[in-house]
């Protein structure tokens, strides 16, 4: 307990103002103070320290998203590099292809044409084998002849096997595929004349015509020999070859084939 300094009455040692004279004590109001200080400032320091772990945290969070902004730049700089390096080098190599495609179709013309003139379509076959390994075969349809060459290639060389080598003939699987052969054949040759195929025969021309019923011919004497498959048959398919698939002229193959081992 202390004195109040203006009335004498007994007070709190901590009490600021007399409760009864309402006298402030400057003792306790300056001791009060110092501690509202203190506190004050022991909050600010506090403050400064949040403050500065908040700013830590914004300033390392800034510098990851910058560095992963630069390295992202980086990655995409070398895509980009290696993107256009990869079109260059596969365009250096197509330039190049095309200039050997060129240089090989300049130097075999002759080629092309002997065994042409010669109608050695076998020989034709193995010198297009010979070109078309890596290199660009766009070029042999600037031979005159290509069309025919392609015939041969797609649709006649499948029957020629056959025709060759008949040992398999007593065999339901060769007969059938001969057969079939022979009818998609023929099919081909009829949109080759009605001119339905300008886009991989337009190069063919009066002497390929001629080499064409030739073609023909053997493939029908084929099919009626040997085949014993009547005319009025095998045109009929022929016909129905342009709406059906394959595999109605394949059962059609297997009844001929049952018919002939009776």
């Amino acid at each position: 307990m202390i004195r109040c300094y203006n009335c004498g009455a007994d007070i709190g040692n901590d009490v600021v103002e007399c409760p009864y004279c309402h006298a402030s004590q400057h003792g306790n109001a300056e001791k009060k103070y110092m501690n509202n200080l203190y506190s004050m400032h022991s909050s600010l320091d506090k403050l400064d320290d949040n403050a500065l772990k908040t700013e830590l945290r914004i300033t390392v969070k800034g510098v990851l998203i910058l560095a992963l902004a630069i390295i992202f730049c980086i990655a995409l700089g070398i895509g980009c590099g290696m993107k256009r390096y990869s079109y260059y080098h596969d365009n250096r190599k197509e330039q190049a292809k095309i200039i050997e495609s060129y240089q090989w179709y300049d130097d075999n013309i002759h080629k092309l044409d002997e065994l042409y003139e010669k109608k050695d379509f076998d020989g034709l076959y193995d010198l297009y084998n010979m070109f078309s390994d890596n290199k660009e075969t766009g070029f042999l349809r600037m031979w005159e002849h290509y069309g025919i060459l392609n015939i041969y290639i797609c649709d006649y060389k499948p029957v020629k096997r056959y025709i060759d080598d008949k040992d398999y003939m007593d065999q339901e699987w060769a007969y059938v595929s001969a057969y079939t052969y022979c009818v998609n054949f023929l099919a081909e040759a009829n949109n080759i004349r009605e001119d339905k195929y300008n886009q991989y025969y337009d190069s063919v021309n009066g002497n390929d015509f001629e080499i064409l019923e030739e073609w023909e011919k053997i493939t029908r004497n084929f099919v009626y020999n040997d085949l014993k498959v009547s005319d009025s048959e095998f045109q009929a398919d022929i016909q129905n070859s342009y709406d059906y698939s394959s595999s109605s002229i394949r059962e059609n193959g297997k009844k001929y084939f049952a018919r002939v081992k009776q």
